[in-house]
């Protein structure tokens, strides 16, 4: 267990790391539904400030936004703007637009199916979008 100084009261932090008994809800996703193990998290005791130690933040973003992409259901407002909140840093990089997925999957009769999912991101490269500090992309 490793210790700093918590940055909102000054008092001792405890390191621990998140295991999947005990993970650590990522909130600063905006998500509801996303839980980290394995990586370090610091705590204080007397006011529960919690801190992240987050290696690869930027291919956690990825693969959450993968995730959004190629889900069955409707996005929901929160998963609409952890989409486009990450949308400006995708399409500045020299990432791949175009997706195919096949998926394959039987019923409960034995039934096989197989499908195949085409997804074209461009249709989110011009949607205006508000970046963390209020500015707008149009």
């Amino acid at each position: 267990m490793e210790r700093s100084k918590c940055e909102v009261c000054g008092q001792a932090m405890v390191t621990k790391k998140a295991t999947m008994a005990d993970p650590y809800r990522y909130e600063m996703s905006g998500l509801d539904n996303v839980f980290l193990a394995g990586i370090e998290v610091g705590r204080c005791g007397k006011c529960d400030a919690r801190v992240p130690v987050i290696p690869k933040i930027e291919q956690l973003h990825k693969a959450i936004a993968k995730y959004l992409v190629f889900k069955k259901d409707l996005l929901s407002g929160k998963e609409i703007r952890f989409f486009l909140d990450s949308a400006p840093s995708y399409f500045s990089g020299k990432q791949p637009t175009q997706f195919t997925v096949e998926v394959s999957y039987s019923d409960s009769s034995g039934r096989k199916f197989r499908e195949k999912i085409n997804h074209n991101l461009e249709i989110y490269r011009d949607l205006p979008y508000l970046t963390k500090t209020g500015s707008s992309n149009e």
